[in-house]
């Protein structure tokens, strides 16, 4: 497809899918004023006119395009955006007016030279590459984002092996996801996925800690939550937690962010289903014995701390998902948790980015 058909006169369209094509400019003219979802991802696109008359869209893929700065600038006008995926455009700088958006919470941005420049000035800190004859294989754990993860062993260690089966994917490109993992790596946080080491043959991939018992904190996104987990209140999995473990979720997931933007790190998608947690308990999970933020495939290296201070909007929403999810509080304290979390998922919605609180002093309040 080189140019979009007119589907403006389509009342009821909620999610639109025209990746992979040989567009080279999307008008919010030919698109319905109820659209919420757009996915236009590995297309030509340069240029977006009138992309800011679209108010409900939330979620919005422009990954491997041609886009620069200018062109992207016009989607401020997307009143309802929470979620850009804009990785491996033409971006010299993250326009300032979306810097100013009261929404966005999820940005992917790898991949661009204003991102690249970023990260390779800090790829030299990472981790040497490891030698591939070194891993044994085991069986298929799971795939998808362009990747597929097998058990392993590693120098007699249970490991994790993810390896890249493509280079493009809808968040980013297999090389940003593998090089920043690189730079967390070192020294590393408990709060993360450890990284033993990298290698580049036979194909891109790495090497992690194995994670024996953990499962995703929740269900990803659907068709009716566009941008939001799906809960066990909305009919997705997940345990329900009590407020000790929410809290206990909350805290690590924020240590993890606050680390990665220590090191000039986003990573871009925050969310409980990226969140891997090792349960003490089956149903009502009172009590969690390990927390680990994972998924680097949005991740990127930025400079500007305005930019990385946005996803702490998406933190907000994680917090929101733990408070519509727990179990009832047990006492006094647990009810003062709950109070705490409120306050602080408040703060962290906040439409003025300068109010935006940062990870470190959410973590203090976590602590505390």
């Amino acid at each position: 497809m080189t140019s979009l058909p007119n589907w403006s006169s389509c009342p009821r369209l909620r999610m639109l899918g025209i990746k992979d094509n040989s567009l080279t400019s999307v008008d919010g003219c030919l698109l319905p004023d109820c659209l919420e979802w757009l996915i236009a991802a590995g297309n030509q696109i340069a240029e977006l006119p009138n992309i800011g008359r679209l108010g409900k869209v939330r979620k919005l893929m422009l990954s491997h395009n041609r886009l620069t700065c200018k062109a992207l600038s016009s989607v401020a006008g997307m009143a309802s955006l929470e979620m850009i995926r804009v990785a491996a455009n033409m971006l010299e700088e993250f326009p300032s007016v979306l810097l100013k958006h009261p929404r966005l919470a999820w940005v992917a941005v790898g991949g661009n030279p204003f991102a690249e420049g970023a990260l390779s000035r800090h790829l030299a800190e990472g981790p040497q590459s490891l030698d591939f004859s070194e891993v044994t294989l085991g069986e298929k754990l799971g795939s998808g984002a362009g990747a597929t993860v097998h058990e392993g062993t590693w120098r007699e260690r249970k490991v994790a092996v993810k390896i890249w089966d493509s280079e493009c994917f809808s968040d980013g490109t297999a090389r940003t996801e593998w090089a920043a993992n690189r730079v967390a790596s070192q020294p590393g946080h408990p709060c993360l996925v450890a990284v033993f080491g990298t290698f580049e043959e036979p194909r891109r991939g790495m090497v992690l800690e194995l994670l024996e018992g953990a499962k995703a904190a929740a269900g990803p996104p659907t068709f009716q939550t566009v941008t939001r987990d799906a809960l066990p209140c909305h009919g997705g999995p997940g345990p329900t937690y009590s407020v000790t473990a929410a809290r206990r979720i909350a805290a690590h997931v924020a240590a993890a962010g606050a680390y990665l933007h220590s090191k000039g790190l986003m990573h871009g998608d925050i969310y409980l289903h990226n969140t891997l947690v090792v349960l003490d308990g089956l149903k009502d999970a009172s009590a969690v014995k390990d927390v680990r933020l994972s998924d680097f495939g949005a991740a990127a290296a930025v400079d500007d701390p305005d930019l990385r201070r946005l996803e702490v909007r998406s933190f907000g929403w994680l917090l929101q998902d733990l408070l519509e999810s727990h179990a009832e509080p047990r006492n006094d304290g647990e009810v003062a948790t709950l109070e705490l979390m409120k306050e602080i998922r408040v703060r962290c919605g906040s439409m003025e980015p300068q109010e935006l609180p940062c990870f470190e002093g959410i973590l203090q309040q976590l602590q505390g």
